[in-house]
């Protein structure tokens, strides 16, 4: 008798837990599946024994399978640590790869990594990106510039004031304007 359903199955058709509860593959994938959507009811467990992930696979289709592993990476980063793309029409988990400008694999939209948010514009900086903060201000200190084009912070050591990016930008080290337009 499947211990969710109470329906009587042959015991083969059953699933025998550590805890010695059965279940029946339809109650134990719907188990699994609540697990998933609650991450309270996360990792899958009967008695609180965690259900074993052999027991799971054997359990789920290949692409349950796979929702199954993605889930289990999401819920195994701290809830403030994650990263779900902000658009309400998504609202996808983004696995871990830095901050700066992101891509949701879901809806392929691009995501802030620092404030979580809508990516900004190519020029604008994240305002809550506070390392990039401290590294302006000290630029600022020590009279360094950012290239007009890729924004990376140029300092000049020596000769004139027509830098050469490494993007290969050319601007006036004075004023940052695109070289010879100031």
């Amino acid at each position: 008798e499947c211990s969710s359903c109470l329906d009587d199955h042959k015991n083969k058709k059953l699933v025998k837990l550590g805890c010695q509860h059965r279940y029946c593959y339809v109650c134990l994938e719907t188990l699994i599946r609540t697990a998933m959507q609650d991450e309270s009811l996360w990792p899958p467990r009967c008695c609180i024994q965690d259900i074993p992930q052999k027991t799971i696979e054997k359990a789920l289709n290949k692409q349950d399978r796979q929702a199954y592993k993605a889930k289990a990476k999401e819920y195994a980063i701290p809830a403030a640590d994650r990263v779900y793309c902000p658009y309400p029409t998504c609202s996808a988990w983004i696995p871990p790869c830095g901050t700066g400008r992101i891509i949701c694999g879901s809806c392929n939209n691009s995501v802030c990594g620092t404030c979580r948010g809508t990516a900004h514009p190519a020029q604008a900086d994240c305002p809550e990106d506070f390392d990039l903060m401290l590294t302006l201000e000290e630029g600022e200190r020590q009279g360094w510039i950012r290239c007009y084009q890729c924004r990376t912070m140029v300092e000049r050591t020596q000769g004139c004031n027509h830098i050469t990016c490494k993007c290969g930008a050319h601007f006036c080290y004075i004023c940052g304007s695109v070289w010879k337009t100031c």
